[in-house]
């Protein structure tokens, strides 16, 4: 039953407005016909079997809603043997039974025909038929044989689920169709990966194949007659199937990423490291191709083993290039197989390479030239200037102080023996200090004037000082200053 809900809204002329839900259930009527899902079907038996309990399944459907899809089975119409049949419902399916056993020599060419009626529960109930043709078989005298007691098949491994490997056909000189060729039924053992028609002979496969996985099978297939029991008859014959090899599988990085420590200064043609990918493919399919991408200078690659080593560029730790200084502490390899097409790992590799320092650097000073300025009178060995320098060995930068009257020299912290040295020049500009008075270079001085001499009219000069005449007269002294 289907059921949909509506809302309505109720809206007047002043804009007030109220809401509503309609609950609508659709109500099922009988009006489909139960229908069958194959146009046909077919059962098969030997004679005199005792009862045969699922002969032939068959299963109709109907569109309709509970109860009116709920169907039943039953036999309307047999040409023969009618009451030695019999129909149930199991797991929804119409299951065929025989509860006797049958007599072929009393069916007309081994064919019996039902008419089997699929009925619904609908008031009024609507029905299908379908016609069942139950094969009989005949005794049987003759196994069936195999042209070839083993084949042999080559497959590549790529192969569809589902495609056809091989058809085989065997032969039975029985002329019934009980017992003759038409009686055949095919079972294979040996692998899951592997089905048979049971009528046809055809060998498919029943998923993806994986040659890495496993490149040959060995399949064991039986042809099986009409026959019961003892008086069956089987032909048997082997299959075997080899995988043939195709560029399915991309290289995989064994231990990546890689982490190494190199001394700078590592002379050309050094061995660094060796990287190592695996492809499980076979022949040109696994042949690997490694390759340094994006190109490094400092390192070269073997394409074929995967080992780097450096080249002729020297690896200076102290490089200030922040282009170079990631190559060489950097190495990317890509690595491809030798397949048509190729295939390339999915990822690239990464060798990290810890750069290990040598002493191979001189202390340098910055912000040259030092210029210092100090008081005069200064006392020995007060501080005048502090200088500092970077070490290019990136160890701790040392501070030296420049001291008077000695200057230390700037060392770096390198093993005894092998340390480094840096000089720079600082110059020192002695500042005056007012620590000397005034001193006239005569003790008197005389000077003759007139007496109507004008104010601010010099009369002599002591020194650098002019003495000048006053509206009140003159000094009694002058003072330098």
């Amino acid at each position: 039953m289907l059921r949909f809900t509506l809302t309505v809204i109720a809206r007047d002329g002043g804009g007030e407005e109220t809401t509503g839900r309609v609950r609508i259930n659709v109500l099922d009527v009988n009006d489909n016909v139960p229908t069958f899902q194959k146009d046909a079907y077919v059962g098969a038996l030997r004679e005199n079997e005792p009862s045969v309990t699922q002969l032939v399944r068959l299963r109709a459907t109907d569109e309709d809603s509970p109860p009116n899809n709920q169907i039943t089975y039953s036999i309307v119409n047999a040409s023969a043997f009618g009451s030695y049949f019999d129909i149930s419902v199991y797991e929804g399916y119409g299951v065929i039974s025989v509860s006797r056993p049958l007599d072929y020599e009393q069916i007309p060419n081994g064919l019996i025909y039902l008419t089997i009626m699929a009925k619904d529960a609908g008031n009024p109930s609507l029905n299908s038929t379908i016609s069942v043709t139950i094969e009989v078989f005949d005794e049987n005298d003759n196994p069936p044989t195999f042209s070839k007691p083993a084949y042999f098949v080559s497959v590549v491994e790529n192969i569809m689920a589902g495609a056809t490997v091989l058809f085989l056909n065997a032969t039975d000189l029985d002329r019934s169709r009980e017992y003759g060729q038409e009686s055949i039924i095919y079972s294979l053992e040996g692998s899951s990966q592997f089905r048979i028609n049971a009528r046809s002979g055809e060998i498919t496969t029943t998923s993806l194949l994986d040659r890495e996985t496993k490149s040959e099978y060995i399949l064991i297939v039986r042809a099986v007659d009409g026959g019961v029991g003892h008086n069956q008859k089987t032909g048997i014959a082997t299959v075997n199937i080899t995988l043939l090899d195709i560029n399915d599988n991309h290289p995989t990085w064994k231990d990546a990423p890689y982490y190494i420590n190199l001394v700078e200064m590592t002379p050309p043609d050094s061995d660094v490291t060796t990287v190592v990918a695996v492809d499980p493919d076979v022949g040109e399919n696994g042949t690997l191709v490694y390759s340094i991408q994006p190109p490094n200078k400092f390192y070269s690659l073997n394409s074929s083993t995967g080992k780097i080593r450096t080249t002729h560029v020297m690896l200076d730790r102290e490089n200030p290039d922040p282009h170079e200084a990631e190559l060489m502490r950097k190495i990317v390899v890509s690595v491809t197989d030798c397949g048509t097409p190729p295939l390339k790992a999915t990822s690239s590799a990464t060798v990290f390479v810890n750069l290990l320092d040598l002493n191979d650097n001189d202390p340098t000073f910055q912000n040259l030239p030092f210029v210092a300025e100090v008081l005069e009178g200064t006392p020995a060995g007060v501080s005048v200037y502090q200088v500092s320098f970077p070490f290019m060995a990136r160890d701790p930068a040392l501070c030296h102080l420049l001291t008077s009257p000695t200057c230390q020299p700037g060392n770096d912290n390198g093993p005894v023996g092998k340390r480094r040295t840096g000089t720079a020049t600082v110059f020192v500009t002695v500042l005056d200090v007012n620590d000397n008075r005034p001193i006239f270079l005569q003790s008197s001085y005389e000077a003759s004037v007139p007496e109507d001499i004008r104010e601010g009219h010099s009369i002599v000069q002591a020194g650098r000082r002019r003495l000048q005449v006053k509206t009140e007269g003159f000094t009694e002294g002058v003072h330098a200053e």
